[in-house]
């Protein structure tokens, strides 16, 4: 079986999808099937450097750079809106396809927006490949901009502004690229109903993502209220000053929150929680490589996310026996959450909803389950099982 995987991503980070493909890789590379995978990584940078820290060299990666004209529509969409607009790569992906075509599978990993682009090209010259979609959250993302953005009182100017403009567009060109492609590999149950409702005759599959387990020592829930939050400092689709408010309002109980994570917006949610008074009460410890490696205790994980994928990071506070409290937000939570076992939604935006769950945590008039039983919420997420269940679904497409 040959594979071609193409991607944006700058594979420097050390990402969620990053990781899954790493992970994917590896485990491709210790089976005895022999699969040969080629990633065609299109860039916007200079110059391309493998991750330091996920050892991509070691793989077939083609790295080409596309040209954008900085001025006019481009500019304007790459500078100031930040997109990857699907025309912008059409020569690259196709002058690529015209040399080598003799691919099995031709996946788009986390690149719904290149679907119609993929799929176009690959009809225009005739190739015999069969194309999947591997998403894993740009999709809902964009659903999320589209459908609620404008409305919503917590979105700066220019955000409905793009709304308005731009999202309509770049969701018409992902609705056009679904439909044009048949088998879909969906890492949460909102992404597979995004796609259904797209195209409902799309052959979908669940896979979930995959998730370490090691059985190493469980993490205690303490006496004390301490919350965690653990990822990317990214106000806009974590939605963190959300969670600083809502803690605001429960200064009457002491608790403390641990920031683990690095991000753009890190200056401004500092300045929020000493506006807010709550500063002395939040530990920020930045990036961390292990978050839960020198963590004594934790009352719950919390995630105020607008939007995610899967959500690894609730699978991965679980593995620890760290419950969490949850959005209900596009995708993702839905699919790992046992209410009263391993964790709680509220409703995303809510922040009534969410102080309320926060307050009766803290009560104790919401209860959890012990740390062991919480870890095995986890197992049906087990890199090995997912990896596994990914190559079986991907070598029967190829044999249909």
């Amino acid at each position: 079986m040959k594979i071609l995987i193409i991607l944006t991503h700058n594979l420097n980070k050390h990402g969620g999808a990053e990781k899954v493909l790493y992970d994917f890789l590896s485990f491709l590379d210790n089976i005895k099937n022999k699969v040969e995978v080629v990633i065609l990584n299109i860039v916007n940078e200079k110059k391309f450097e493998s991750n330091s820290i996920l050892k991509f060299e070691k793989y077939n990666i083609v790295s080409l750079e596309t040209k954008i004209p900085l001025k006019g529509i481009n500019f304007l969409i790459k500078n100031f809106f930040y997109l990857d607009f699907d025309f912008v790569y059409y020569k690259t992906i196709q002058n690529f396809l015209k040399k080598y075509n003799d691919f099995d599978l031709i996946i788009a990993f986390d690149e719904a927006i290149l679907l119609n682009t993929i799929c176009t090209i690959v009809f225009k010259l005739g190739i015999n490949s069969k194309i999947v979609n591997w998403e894993h959250g740009k999709t809902p993302r964009i659903y999320y901009t589209h459908l609620k953005v404008a409305n919503d009182q917590r979105v700066d100017y220019l955000r409905k502004i793009y709304t308005k403009t731009i999202s309509k567009f770049i969701l018409k060109e992902i609705e056009e690229g679904i439909k044009k492609t048949e088998y879909h590999l969906c890492i949460s149950s909102g992404i597979e109903r995004i796609i259904k409702e797209i195209n409902p005759q799309a052959k979908t599959y669940l896979v979930y993502n995959p998730v370490e387990i090691k059985e190493e020592e469980l993490i205690d829930r303490g006496k004390g209220n301490e919350f965690i939050y653990v990822g990317r400092l990214d106000d806009y689709q974590k939605n963190i000053s959300f969670m600083l408010e809502g803690l605001s309002r429960l200064k009457r109980y002491d608790w403390k929150l641990r920031i683990i994570g690095k991000g753009p917006d890190e200056k401004k949610l500092k300045k929020l929680s000493k506006k807010l008074g709550i500063e002395e009460r939040i530990i920020w410890e930045g990036f961390k490589e292990n978050p839960y490696k020198d963590l004594k205790e934790a009352k719950a994980l919390l995630l105020t996310s607008r939007f995610e994928g899967f959500g690894l990071v609730l699978v991965e506070a679980n593995v620890k026996g760290i419950p969490f409290i949850s959005s209900n937000c596009l995708s993702g939570p839905e699919d790992i959450v046992i209410e009263g076992v391993n964790g709680y939604l509220y409703q995303e935006g809510n922040i009534e909803d969410f102080v309320d769950k926060v307050e009766k945590v803290i009560k104790g008039e919401l209860k959890f389950a012990n740390p062991q039983e919480i870890r095995k919420t986890a197992y049906k997420f087990e890199k090995n099982l997912v990896l596994n269940n990914i190559f079986t679904i991907l070598k029967n497409i190829c044999k249909g």
